[in-house]
């Protein structure tokens, strides 16, 4: 997931690149179940609980965000520990239902409120 950012922004717009990072991550916290038990246990303690998890994945999403928000896509000042916080839904699913469907609209609803006005006309 940490790779996958910079992987993701050296060929896609920076918008792009975090749409597709976040269903990256709702894929892996349903495939990968320590994955989703870590962030879960991580987003809901210090970060100093799982600074091996936690620490690498909100430094990715904070690189996207931050590459997001230097071409105007979403909101200034966004801080990768609330929005990830946002995106905890995704590692509540379960990954025996239709968690794709469900993940793709929750992070579409999360994805919309971070945009910019200009980025969402």
């Amino acid at each position: 997931m940490v790779d996958a950012a910079d992987e993701l922004l050296d060929v896609e717009s920076p918008s792009e690149a975090l749409r597709q990072w976040v269903a990256r991550l709702a894929q892996y916290a349903m495939t990968k179940h320590g994955l989703a038990s870590a962030l879960q246990v991580a987003t809901s303690q210090a970060e100093e609980a799982f600074p091996d998890t936690y620490v690498p994945i909100v430094g990715a999403l904070a690189k996207l965000i931050a590459a997001a928000e230097a071409v105007g896509s979403v909101r200034s000042g966004l801080s990768a520990d609330d929005v990830i916080l946002l995106f905890a839904g995704l590692w509540q699913m379960d990954p025996a239902a239709d968690w794709q469907a469900q993940s793709a609209r929750l992070y579409a609803l999360v994805l919309g409120g971070l945009q910019t006005d200009r980025a969402s006309n």
